[in-house]
C-alpha cells in the first residue's frame, strides 16, 4: 500500500512539471521527487 502511494506521487509531479512554466514550483517538485525516491530506496 505505502509503495503504492509513493508511485502516485511519483506520477503527479511528473505531471505537475509538465503544467508548469514557473521556475520556483518546478524547484519545489524536483526537491519533493528526490525525497519520496530516497524514503522509497530507505523501505526496501
Amino acid at each position: 500500500m505505502y509503495q503504492r502511494t509513493l508511485n502516485d506521487f511519483e506520477h503527479g509531479f511528473e505531471s505537475a512539471m509538465h503544467h508548469t512554466n514557473d521556475d520556483f514550483e518546478r524547484e519545489a517538485i524536483s526537491h519533493l521527487k528526490k525525497s519520496v525516491k530516497e524514503r522509497r530506496t530507505q523501505n526496501l
